[in-house]
């Protein structure tokens, strides 16, 4: 068997370390060369206008003559509306005489 020599241990070192140190600097170059094709994006964001669907059905409520308002089971669609949790707070807020739901 052949015995290493300390030259030659030397000499192994040495392209070990050349060898890690080329692959630092191939990774260096690599990465540098990647984020340079990198483009910066630009996102603009725009608001949109925003519709309540509910706005418009308050505009419409009035005021229950007797202060009720009846929210019985059966009942048409346009008096649900009436029942709806966006109404009956209308309601509290723009008729003095509001006195609750009838269910």
């Amino acid at each position: 068997m052949i015995q290493p020599t300390k030259p030659l241990t030397v000499i192994i070192l040495f392209f070990v370390l050349i060898l890690i140190v080329f692959s630092i600097y191939s990774i260096y170059l690599y990465q540098k060369n990647f984020l340079s094709q990198l483009q910066p994006i630009n996102i603009q964001v725009t608001p949109s206008p925003v519709t309540s669907p509910t706005s418009t059905a308050l505009l419409s409520f009035t005021c229950p003559a007797n202060g009720w308002v009846n929210c019985m089971p059966v009942r048409a669609p346009e008096a649900q509306r009436q029942c709806t949790p966006e109404a009956i707070k209308w309601f509290e807020t723009n008729c003095p005489n509001f006195q609750g739901v009838a269910q």
